[in-house]
């Protein structure tokens, strides 16, 4: 009888930048595997590279949460919530975690310290990747309503306008 494992998000050595053998009879073994939910899809690491944010696109359960939060320095989940579904890219500035909702057409900004929620934006239809562009800009891709939306990382808001800093 074949044992079911469960999903898991495994932290390899060249996720933090170790160094792989070049011969051909040496196998990289990872360093650590964290389970991730049940169908991990979307991964975020901090630019410090202590935490991380892991988006599940299908939770398992209608009430299953589906982002997880994680200390990268003791691979363990130190927070678990719900962002509605569908939950498709996910990206981290600062002490913030920016998650896609792709059904719902929302970009959700979540605080990476507390786990509360702090605001969801309206994009453009079908969003399905965001990205920070410099440190007050951050920019989603709407693949239905084929546009960018540019949104102020510290007010929240769309910015009809969008200025780059130089």
């Amino acid at each position: 009888m074949r044992r079911a494992l469960a999903p898991a998000l495994m932290v390899i050595p060249c996720l933090i930048f170790s160094a792989f053998s070049t011969r051909a009879q040496d196998v990289a073994m990872p360093v650590g595997i964290v389970s991730a939910g049940d169908s991990p899809f979307a991964l975020a690491i901090s630019e410090d590279g202590t935490q991380a944010t892991v988006g599940n696109l299908f939770p398992e359960l209608s009430d299953a949460t589906n982002v997880e939060l994680l200390d990268l320095g003791s691979q363990a989940v130190t927070r678990k919530f719900r962002l509605g579904t569908r939950l498709v890219a996910v990206t981290i500035t600062d002490s913030r975690t920016l998650v896609v909702n792709e059904d719902q057409d929302f970009v959700i900004v979540v605080d990476l310290n507390s786990g509360v929620e702090l605001t969801r934006i309206g994009v453009g239809n079908r969003p399905s990747n965001v990205t920070v562009a410099g440190t007050e800009t951050a920019m989603a891709t709407n693949g239905t309503s084929g546009d960018l939306t540019f949104i102020d990382l510290f007010s929240h808001p769309m910015i009809e306008d969008p200025v780059f800093e130089s």
